[in-house]
């Protein structure tokens, strides 16, 4: 029996499947199902057992599990990395299990370490070979992305990517988690429930963009960008080492399609799926925090359909298969094998993009004193003069006046840091969502923006997934810009003089919506809530004859052509994929026309993409007549969509009570609520439906038995 046919002989029963079905749990029946599991501690490959965080363990004591201890710099010559990133003999063995587990499939590898940097792209056909962008919906959907044509190389990329960028030392998500969180229906095909809870985040990691480094800004820095942002086809993993993720492999075949899975509930035999686990052999992900182990706010997630194929890592590498991807790698000329492979960089380290923060990082101790991360300015390899250690998005002031009368309400710095601060520690006491084991303490990104989206701080928890550092940032400009009073261009979001650019005006003209598509200023929109606005299904959960306002309606619709999230940057996407060369860097997602000239006359403050799931709010200071007024965003990302949603929201509000003015605007009910002031989305009634502005989860707090927290505020 050949390897091909060991592949194409995976039985496809129910039993199976390692997901469970769609079922509702209750907390106490969760919590029962996984100790029955035997889940109590992290097993698996990678070099070692897990590292996931006892129950209740802070973000202090849980730090010293993903700070590389004894290495400083990531350098290639420094033994004492070697156990926190994916070494170049690592990347060797994984690439020769794949070649040898695809045994005459074609197709294209790619592996990447945790923050992105493409270690090695290998690929047994061609790598510029187009593969087809397809939902396989049937009718075809046309627009956004699908249908267009995508190197294999990026493919592969983007696979490996997800698997590095969702997963951390407690929880290991793959491609096939993806797919099952960013379609219409969670799950997919029971047809009233409501949308993933991470509808939308496949926009994200984007190959333009502000935050997501080009591979020529700096030469390990992190977080570095993804040609088609996050993958939801199965065939992506992430890779361990002792319990850590140290990075991901993707495989795309050259026969295949850059798709999804929209039957969750039968076992899929995918090639792809199949080679990448099987090259994964030894590095894949601790059992007991696979995706199929985590709870997504009721049933189970997904991890993989398959145990891939026996391999024992003999293959023989073909140097001139290490294949150039434009934009994101490069092999060495020379024809040693080792020479076209790049050593990992282990997280944590200044090279990485990422260290913990020091005392000259924040103007208060707390941060530092709770082992907060920070990014860093620029690949600097350890040395410690100079400002490319400084964290990169300290907090500073907005740089513009807000005016108001005689005074300015911007915020300042010290605000930016006490915001951080306080969204901190609600992070540091909360119960995570989608991490083992249960009760581990949250683990996200933080970030705050002016009312321009100018980055005026970014924290980060030590082990929080890294796609959540651009989504955070992501979350909290879009509940901005989506509450601002917006100027015709930008309300458009076209050029008015040449009519160009993304056809915006079917979302912004929709007499059905107008109480929210004015863009006047005079409603305060949180990612929720602008984000049930946004699926194709309104109220989202029933499959109803309405459409959300900013998507497409369902017959057109798809992960890949969503509607405005997607119209404003495929422009973007689409010029970026088909280029020959990369000189230069996209730092901006606005909209395009087919020239390439920006579409606005202004630079868009959304410019790594809007966000369309939970974890965003506007943030407010009164004016002398006690109306708020929009001085920024604040967005996080990590652990759980209602755990995001609590940390911006009681964050921005302990902030308020910790004596500073910011706040969120003054709810429907509130009294001697002044004239003008903006009524937030949950107040607005649509097709006889509400959205909701914030939902906090149960039992949130791993010190307290408090309930409904977000009550009131």
């Amino acid at each position: 029996m050949t390897r091909k046919d060991l592949i194409h002989m995976q039985v496809k029963k129910e039993n199976l499947k390692l997901g469970q079905p769609a079922i509702k749990w209750t907390v106490g029946a969760l919590t029962a199902a996984l100790m029955g599991a035997g889940i109590v501690s992290c097993g698996g490959g990678g070099g070692g057992s897990g590292s996931s965080l006892p129950p209740g363990q802070t973000l202090a004591e849980s730090a010293a599990q993903v700070t590389p201890v004894g290495c400083t710099t990531g350098l290639e010559t420094e033994p004492a990395c070697d156990p926190f990133r994916l070494t170049k003999s690592d990347v060797e063995r994984i690439l020769k299990q794949g070649v040898e587990a695809a045994g005459t499939t074609l197709g294209t590898f790619a592996v990447v370490d945790r923050v992105g940097n493409v270690l090695a792209v290998y690929s047994t056909d061609n790598p510029d070979g187009n593969i087809r962008i397809t939902s396989a919906r049937n009718p075809a959907v046309t627009g956004g992305l699908e249908g267009a044509d995508v190197k294999q190389s990026y493919a592969a990329i983007a696979k490996a990517i997800t698997g590095a960028y969702l997963s951390s030392s407690g929880n290991a998500f793959s491609t096939r988690t993806a797919s099952l969180i960013v379609q219409e229906h969670f799950y997919p095909g029971q047809t009233n429930e409501v949308s993933g809870p991470l509808f939308g985040v496949q926009f994200s990691q984007l190959p333009c963009g502000d935050l997501v480094r080009d591979i020529g800004q700096s030469s390990t820095a992190g977080p570095k960008r993804s040609p088609l942002g996050l993958a939801a086809d199965p065939g992506g993993f992430p890779l361990y080492k002792n319990g850590v993720v140290v990075g991901g492999i993707g495989f795309i075949s050259a026969n295949g399609t850059y798709t999804l899975d929209p039957n969750p509930r039968d076992t899929d035999a995918d090639p792809e799926e199949i080679i990448a686990w099987s090259a994964s052999k030894g590095f894949e992900a601790p059992e007991a925090i696979r995706g199929n182990r985590i709870s997504g706010g009721g049933p189970f997630l997904l991890f993989t359909d398959t145990n891939g194929v026996p391999v024992s890592g003999n293959a023989t590498l073909d140097p001139n298969r290490f294949a150039e991807s434009t934009g994101y790698y490069s092999p060495s000329s020379t024809n040693m094998v080792e020479s076209h492979i790049k050593v990992g960089t282990p997280y944590g380290v200044t090279a990485s993009g990422y260290r913990q923060a020091e005392s000259s990082d924040f103007s208060s101790g707390s941060l530092v004193a709770r082992k907060a991360f920070v990014l860093t300015k620029q690949d600097d390899l350890g040395v410690a003069s100079g400002n490319f250690r400084d964290n990169r998005y300290a907090p500073r002031s907005a740089p513009n006046a807000i005016t108001s009368g005689s005074s300015d309400l911007r915020l300042i710095s010290s605000e930016v840091t006490t915001l951080l601060d306080k969204a901190y520690e609600i992070a540091n006491r909360g119960r995570a969502q989608i991490r083992i084991p249960l009760s581990s303490a949250i683990q996200v990104t933080i970030s705050v923006v002016d009312t321009e989206g100018n980055i005026l701080g970014v924290v980060r928890t030590p082990d929080a997934p890294v796609f959540g550092t651009d989504v955070s940032l992501q979350k909290a400009r879009s509940a901005m810009f989506m509450s601002k009073s917006l100027t015709a261009p930008q309300k458009l979001l076209i050029d008015t003089t040449t009519n160009t650019g993304p056809n915006a005006r079917k979302y912004t003209d929709n007499p059905d919506f107008s109480s929210v598509t004015g863009f006047d200023g005079t409603i305060a929109f949180s990612a929720r809530g602008f984000g049930n606005y946004a699926r194709p299904y309104f109220p989202d959960g029933p499959a109803t004859p309405v459409t959300g306002p900013f998507s497409r309606p369902f017959t057109n619709w798809s992960p890949f052509s969503t509607g405005l999230q997607l119209d404003l940057v495929a422009g973007k996407i689409l010029s970026t994929i088909s280029r020959t060369n990369r000189s230069g860097s996209d730092t901006t997602c606005s909209p395009e026309n087919t020239s390439g000239t920006p579409a606005v006359t202004t630079q868009l403050p959304i410019r790594n993409g809007l966000q369309i799931f939970p974890g965003g709010f506007p943030i407010y200071r009164p004016d002398a007549n006690g109306v708020s007024v929009l001085v920024g965003g604040i967005g996080i990302s990590g652990d759980g969509i209602d755990q995001d949603d609590m940390i911006s929201f009681l964050g921005l509000e302990n902030a308020r009570r910790s004596g500073l003015t910011i706040r969120h605007p003054l709810p429907a009910d509130a009294p001697n609520r002044p004239t003008g002031e903006p009524r937030r989305i949950d107040s607005i009634e649509n097709n006889a439906s509400k959205s909701r502005y914030v939902n906090c989860p149960f039992s949130p707090f791993t010190d307290s038995n408090e309930q409904n927290v977000c009550r009131g505020i």
